[in-house]
């Protein structure tokens, strides 16, 4: 082959290997190298299938794609999953009987993400929070978030972040579902601007931090409060009375009861309440009083003086005199 015919064959080569410049598709470096650990071509290429549908897939539209069976899609995709690159439960038709708020369609979610601005965005920063590609359930829950609830961009991620530490503490991961969950308490308490949002977190850390004392006066530990439990100790914060006050009625509760009962101890702490008690040193001193103790209205009278006693002697005499 002369140098003529190289040529002609490199430039022929070059052009057969280049690649056009389609949308772009990234992964992570984690996500790099999970797959490569995993060792499956199959994983491998059913992620980046994934990728390109953004999750609006179904494990019968990733067969049909791939040319494979559903089956041998499904037992790849639990490969993937158990690794925590996709939610396979996302992939998966709705149980029978299931009943979801009415969520926005597969098409709607696409024209947005292919024309809409802001919303594109927002998928891939959660996307990168949650360290997964989002499926199409989490699509609809967040695209829910976005378009029905209203909630600003930038107040989601705020909410998003915050979840995502959360369940970080926990040391479990962060979810859709938990973010659309706290987006409708936001969004029922009016949180709509990032102010509102710092304002909301503190208060309800506060309110957390509260009910820990409490929880720890009532030696309450390892377990999560019941729902009545949580009933009563909302309203005691609510009401502003302190883990010292509530520690004193829990030691009244359990001498007259013997045990923590929540009703005996709630009626101690409102009538405390409705006499103005704000300090522990109030409650023991109204407890300090003797119960056979007599009001200053209930108390006897005195006794009578000499001169009373010599103006009744005169009255009897008179009336025995008549």
């Amino acid at each position: 082959m002369d140098t003529q015919d190289k040529a002609r064959t490199d430039a022929r080569s070059d052009k057969q290997f280049s690649l056009p410049a389609p949308e772009l598709i990234t992964l992570s470096g984690q996500c790099v190298n999970l797959l490569i650990q995993l060792g499956d071509g199959d994983a491998a290429l059913l992620y980046l299938y994934i990728l390109q549908t953004r999750g609006m897939t179904q494990l019968e539209d990733a067969a049909r794609a791939l040319g494979r069976e559903r089956d041998e899609i499904a037992a790849t995709m639990a490969q993937l999953a158990k690794l925590g690159l996709v939610n396979f439960e996302d992939m998966l038709p709705e149980a029978p009987g299931y009943e979801a708020t009415p969520r926005a369609s597969v098409e709607d979610i696409r024209r947005e993400m292919a024309h809409g601005t802001e919303f594109p965005e927002l998928v891939l920063a959660i996307e990168g929070m949650l360290g997964k590609i989002l499926g199409e359930r989490d699509l609809q829950k967040l695209f829910c978030i976005y378009n029905d609830l209203k909630l600003p961009p930038e107040v989601i991620l705020h909410l998003a972040a915050n979840c995502v530490a959360e369940a970080t503490m926990r040391g479990k991961p962060a979810t859709v579902r938990q973010i659309e969950k706290e987006a409708f308490v936001w969004a029922r308490e009016g949180v709509f601007t990032l102010e509102q949002a710092e304002t909301h977190l503190r208060e309800r850390d506060a309110r957390l931090g509260a009910e820990g004392d409490i929880c720890r006066v009532l030696n309450i530990r390892g377990r999560a409060l019941s729902p009545t439990e949580r009933k009563f100790i909302e309203a005691w914060i609510t009401l502003g009375l302190g883990a010292e006050i509530i520690e004193l009625a829990y030691d009244k509760t359990v001498t007259q009861t013997g045990k923590l009962t929540w009703k005996y101890m709630d009626t101690i702490l409102n009538s405390w309440h409705g006499k103005g008690v704000t300090k522990p040193e109030d409650i023991a001193e109204k407890d300090a009083m003797p119960k056979n103790a007599r009001s200053p209205q209930s108390a006897p009278p005195a006794a009578p003086d000499a001169r009373e006693l010599e103006r009744m002697s005169r009255l009897l005499d008179s009336i025995k005199t008549n």
